[in-house]
């Protein structure tokens, strides 16, 4: 499975229809390498990850598998997480995404730019980072890239920092707590 990501232009669709993008939806996901090889040629893709398609789907899911990288799931940021969120710290959240926002003129077009855009996160409940122990979801964070500096060394706070890098919620924590 190839992960391409539209880089150039507004939109792009090759002569066969099957790789099309937009700025709003600038992922496309092939199994055939000739058609991501292509793309890329074009300049109006760049390759974003390789990753091999189980064996054991049948031969028209391997070519319509979206598949997240290996221990993660992929799903959307939460509109209504967003909507609290200011217009200078989604243009920020844009830029860290990788989402082109030029043509949004408003927040609600922000939002649904930050929202189409598909993301991975880690394929572990809350309830099962809570069962780790300190030391080990101190790990989990490093691996993942959740930087914990000033963030007190309890396991409630650590846990509470590696579910809001994830998009999770200070409420999530409350719930869990009681």
């Amino acid at each position: 499975m190839y992960h391409l990501k539209l880089c150039r232009g507004r939109s792009y669709c090759n002569a066969a229809g099957t790789v099309k993008a937009t700025r709003q939806q600038p992922n496309v996901y092939t199994a055939d390498k000739a058609t991501a090889d292509a793309a890329v040629a074009s300049g109006f893709f760049k390759l974003v990850e390789e990753q091999k398609v189980p064996d054991f789907l049948p031969d028209w899911e391997q070519k319509t598998a979206t598949l997240p990288p290996a221990g993660e799931v992929l799903g959307h940021l939460d509109r209504e997480q967003l909507e609290d969120m200011t217009v200078v710290e989604l243009r920020a959240l844009a830029a860290d995404m990788g989402v082109d926002i030029k043509g949004c003129k408003d927040k609600a077009s922000i939002i649904a730019a930050i929202a189409a855009e598909k993301v991975s996160a880690p394929a572990i409940t809350v309830e099962e980072l809570a069962e780790l122990s300190l030391e080990e979801l101190t790990a989990f964070a490093e691996k993942n890239g959740i930087s914990l500096e000033g963030v007190p060394t309890t396991k409630e706070d650590v846990l509470e920092a590696i579910c809001v890098a994830n998009g999770g919620s200070y409420t999530m924590l409350d719930l869990m707590r009681e």
